[in-house]
């Protein structure tokens, strides 16, 4: 079973993007939706199409790299979809991707599209122009994390054939005179042949990632045994869902989340996130099971002996991961272990310190929110728990939650997302006991950039929520 792309991308198209993508074309939501329905199983069956042809997948490949398609897209894709110089420069890149893949024949997926779901011809084109980025978002993500290359890109692309046929609209094939995604599948085949790569079975590529990774998170400091558990979720979760020859990764990953989860607890974070690790494990045990049937058994016996395993790593991580722990003695005898250099360790040493200055920032390092949203997401826990701590050792200490965004998007709405934002952190905090009078909260939007919003890197660095101390 193969990654399923549709999924993926309904997943990041949530009711609010069709909402505002609705009201810049001025057509209904529900038709609107209907469009959207229809248009991401043909762009990515026109991709199949391509890709059928060692020539075609080259230059999608190519073009995956020269376009900056990553994924980081879906980063703010509400303010790319909302209107403004954002999504006008979206249509126009999408109408450009749409030329160098489907030539001439735009025209006709357009036509179709238009009469599946009811708008009108211009609003089909341009929505069918700001889909375009999105699917060679989620494209050019999984080759990046999958290390992909043109002939796994077009293994990726014609394992889709099962999941999109069912949800293409009639006259597809004519449209862009490609017959059926059969057709388009037997091309690959012929046209490939054995240099095809495989990419159903994740195996290898897992094997791979895991054993390195366990070596890095070996010598690392806490706060990378977060990015491991993270990133390790993310691949457990994708490669249960494609199924695949389960033995061959299940082992090193498992470990992998052991090594992560006992890194998160000597890095004194909260049980949310070990608990994180434990349910990812436990749900990749579960869908590996159902993928595989016959293999449950085995799985059993591969995690009861992940546990002797894991052990052995983890004691060798715990060896080398202590000279990247600091430990903060809080008034009161509490001692917290962070990262050194993290969030939590400059705040903290700086609040037990006799500096009495106000107007010092700090950073968090792992405060994030849901896409678009001032929704805080479950790996902020941690980090506002010890902030709470921190707070309540030190009932005299002030401080102003700072909201900050890129320059992506229509200003307005950044500042105003920037403000929610600020104002979740700091009802959190109040949730956990800290009194209103000692928060303030204030968004800055793109106002006050730490780096140029020029490259992704640095769009990420603007993208943070500061912590300033008013009063100590």
């Amino acid at each position: 079973m193969s990654l399923n792309l549709l999924d993926l991308l309904k997943g990041q198209i949530g009711s609010q993007v069709i909402k505002q993508a609705s009201g810049f074309l001025g057509e209904s939501e529900s038709k609107t939706q209907s469009a959207m329905d229809s248009i991401l199983p043909s762009l990515l069956g026109g991709l199949m199409s391509n890709a059928s042809s060692k020539s075609g997948a080259g230059a999608i490949f190519d073009m995956l790299g020269s376009g900056g398609h990553d994924g980081s897209v879906f980063s703010n894709l509400s303010g790319l979809m909302g209107g403004g110089d954002a999504t006008t420069n979206m249509v126009k890149s999408g109408g450009g991707i749409l030329s160098s893949l489907f030539g001439d024949k735009v025209g006709g997926l357009v036509s179709l599209i238009s009469k599946v779901s009811g708008i009108g011809n211009s609003s089909s084109s341009s929505l069918l122009s700001m889909a375009a980025p999105l699917v060679l978002g989620m494209l050019g993500k999984q080759k990046k994390s999958m290390g992909l290359d043109a002939g796994g890109l077009a293994s990726l692309l014609m394992g889709q054939k099962n999941h999109i046929k069912d949800f293409l609209p009639a006259g597809f094939g004519d449209a862009l005179g490609i017959g059926s995604l059969d057709n388009v599948v037997g091309s690959a085949e012929k046209e490939w042949g054995g240099a095809l790569t495989s990419v159903t079975d994740l195996g290898k590529k897992v094997v791979g990632t895991t054993s390195e990774t366990v070596s890095k998170a070996a010598g690392a400091t806490v706060n990378t045994g977060k990015k491991v558990v993270s990133g390790a979720a993310d691949v457990a979760t994708d490669a249960a869902n494609t199924g695949g020859s389960i033995l061959r990764w299940l082992l090193p990953l498992l470990l992998l989340l052991a090594v992560g989860a006992w890194l998160l607890s000597k890095a004194g974070c909260d049980n949310s996130a070990i608990d994180k690790v434990n349910s990812t494990t436990s749900g990749v045990i579960d869908k590996t099971a159902g993928a595989a049937g016959s293999v449950a058994g085995a799985a059993g016996d591969v995690v009861g002996g992940v546990a002797g395993a894991a052990g052995d790593v983890a004691k060798g991580a715990a060896d080398l991961a202590k000279e990247g722990i600091g430990k903060v003695t809080l008034a009161g005898g509490e001692a917290i272990d962070f990262v050194k250099g993290s969030f939590g360790e400059k705040f903290a040493s700086y609040v037990v310190g006799s500096d009495k200055s106000v107007g010092k920032v700090f950073t968090f390092d792992n405060v994030t929110f849901q896409t678009g949203s001032a929704t805080l997401a479950a790996t902020s826990n941690g980090e506002l728990d010890n902030l709470t701590k921190v707070l309540k050792a030190y009932p005299n200490v002030h401080i102003r939650l700072e909201g900050h965004t890129d320059n992506t998007g229509n200003a307005a709405n950044n500042l105003k997302l920037s403000q929610s934002r600020a104002d979740a952190v700091k009802q959190y905090l109040m949730n956990k006991g800290i009194a209103g009078a000692r928060l303030t909260s204030k968004g800055f939007g793109s106002t006050k950039p730490v780096a140029k919003n020029d490259t992704d890197a640095g769009r990420q660095q603007n993208r943070r929520t500061d912590a300033v101390i008013t009063k100590k």
